[in-house]
Parts: C-alpha cells; structure tokens; sequence
C-alpha cells in the first residue's frame, strides 16, 4: 500500500512540474480552485502518517563512516537495490559510483567489516575491478555490487570512493 502511495506522489510531482511555466506559477487551467484542492487533499493524504503508512518491520541498521562523520542509517529490503544507491541517497556523495552499477569503475569503493554470508562472496566485474586496484584488503568491496539486504545489518561501513 505504501509503494502505491509513493509513486501516486511521485506522479503527482511530475505533473506539478510539466504544469508550471517558466515564471513558477500554475498554468491558467490549474489555478482553479477545485483541481487545487482537490490536488491538495491528495498530497496531504499521502504525506500525513496514518494507520496504512506502516514501514516494514525488518529494519536494516548500519553505520557508515564517510568524510570523517559517523552516520548510523536504518532501511529495509527493497528500499534500495545496493549499497551504493542508498549512500548516494542518503549521504550525497560526488563522484561516486560513475559507471551507474556495473562494477567497472571503481569509484564506489568501501570497506565491510562485518559482513557475512553469501553477501560476502564477490561477484560478476567486482573481482576483476578491484584486481586492478592495488593494495586492496578482504574488506574493500564495490559498494555497487552488494546488495541492500538483511546481511547489512549491524555492519561498520567506511566509504572510500576513488
């Protein structure tokens, strides 16, 4: 339900935005007092905390080590399909991540400590990008390449970037 919800704002942005002109203001068609509060009424329903708005309970808590800052996160499976995207997203890294995911780059480094399980297998380019790296530990991993589940939880992550 909540996804739902999500994306129906996400859609209604959008429509706010192709609506607007140059000068910031609504076109002329919705100014009307009706579609605005109608637009209204949805938008607050969907930002307002309700019974329907439960977040799953799983919660993933890490902390992450970035710019010499301490940043202890929550997420749940699903919010983020990697590491990488939710430390873009959340910690507004530049530079990070430039081939978009597919483990060629390297500028999404990170030190894991603490992860296990099949999360700690490296896979598809991972392997081949950090053997061209040099001076790589077990720990240093793509940030990309590791997915946002529950084997990240409690783990010590530093990023490293390029």
């Amino acid at each position: 339900m909540i996804e739902d919800k999500i994306i129906f704002y996400e859609i209604v942005c959008t429509f706010e935005k192709i609506f607007t002109d140059i000068s910031g203001e609504y076109c002329s068609f919705l100014k009307s007092d009706l579609l605005e509060k109608n637009f209204n009424s949805k938008v607050n329903t969907l930002i307002s905390p309700s019974s329907e708005m439960s977040f799953p309970e799983n919660k993933i808590c890490l902390t992450i080590f970035y710019d010499s800052e301490e940043f202890k996160l929550q997420t749940y499976h699903g919010e983020y399909r990697d590491l990488k995207c939710l430390i873009q997203d959340r910690l507004y890294t530049e530079d990070f991540g430039d081939c978009g995911g597919m483990g060629r780059c390297g500028t999404c480094l990170v030190e894991v400590i603490g992860l296990k399980g099949e999360a700690a297998l490296k896979k598809r380019n991972e392997s081949t990008t950090l053997g061209r790296l040099s001076s790589i530990g077990p720990e240093i991993r793509l940030a990309c390449q590791i997915r946002v589940d529950d084997s990240l939880s409690n783990v010590l992550i530093r990023v490293l970037g390029k």
